[in-house]
C-alpha cells in the first residue's frame, strides 16, 4: 500500500458469513497510503492477535513476535514471483488487518510452482475470509503464469485441509505435515523424491 511496488491489482470486496464488509487487495501497492513501515507493524500486531494454535499451524513454533528477519521476507514482495495479499476491514480511522495470503516462487522446480502460506486471526476464521483469500491469490498467481500453489499443511489444521479440497488440492504426506498442491493451469503435481521437498517459507505452514 505504497507507491514503490504498484501492482495494478484491483480491490476486491466482500462480506463475511455473518455480513461484516471486508477487502482484499496487494499489501503494497500504488492505491492505498500506507507503508512498508506500516505493514510491517500490522503484521506484528496480527501476530500478537493469533491464538497459541494458529501460530503453530502457521509457523510450527510458539513464537510470540515476528524477528526482523521474519518480517523481512514476509514484506520482500514484487507482486510477480513474491505477492501477498492483504484482507483488510475499512474503518474510520484507516484499516484492520485480518488476514494475508501469499506465495514465492520455487525457483529450482521445472513447473512454474509456488509455495502459498495463507493466516486468518482469530477472530474472524470460519467467515469466508480464508477462502476469498485463497481464490483471490489463486486467480493472481494464474495470471502470472504459475501453474502449481504448493502449501504445508497439519494433519490437525482440518479448515485449511478442507479449503485446499475445495480447491481440488492433491495432497500428500511429506517429512511429517500434509504437502497440498493446487494445479492451477493444468499441470500434474510434481511427485516427491525421497520423501524430500524444497520449501521457500522455511518451517512456516499454511
Amino acid at each position: 500500500m505504497s507507491a514503490d511496488n504498484d501492482t495494478g491489482l484491483p480491490v476486491s470486496r466482500h462480506r463475511m458469513h455473518d455480513g461484516t464488509p471486508f477487502e482484499i487487495h496487494p499489501c503494497i501497492d500504488g492505491a492505498h497510503p500506507f507503508t512498508r513501515a506500516q505493514w510491517r507493524a500490522e503484521l506484528q500486531r496480527g501476530m500478537r492477535r493469533l491464538s497459541p494454535r494458529s501460530r503453530w499451524q502457521r509457523f510450527a513454533s510458539g513464537i510470540h513476535e515476528l524477528s526482523e528477519q521474519q518480517l523481512d521476507a514476509l514484506t520482500d514482495v514484487d507482486g510477480l514471483q513474491r505477492v501477498a495479499l492483504c484482507a483488510v476491514i475499512p474503518r474510520h480511522e484507516g484499516y484492520e488487518g485480518i488476514g494475508i495470503a501469499r506465495y514465492v516462487v520455487l525457483t529450482d522446480e521445472q513447473q512454474r510452482i509456488a509455495e502459498f502460506a495463507l493466516t486468518v486471526i482469530d477472530r474472524w476464521q470460519a467467515q469466508g475470509v480464508g477462502a476469498a483469500l485463497l481464490q483471490r491469490l489463486s486467480s493472481v498467481a494464474r495470471d502470472n503464469g504459475i501453474e502449481m500453489l504448493r502449501g504445508f499443511v497439519f494433519a490437525s489444521n482440518a479448515a485449511m485441509l478442507a479449503l485446499c479440497r475445495r480447491h481440488n488440492a492433491a495432497i500428500t504426506a511429506v517429512d511429517g505435515v500434509l504437502q497440498a498442491d493446487l494445479v492451477l493451469r493444468g499441470a500434474e503435481p510434481t511427485p516427491v523424491v525421497d520423501g524430500s521437498v524444497r520449501r521457500a517459507h522455511g518451517r512456516n505452514r499454511s
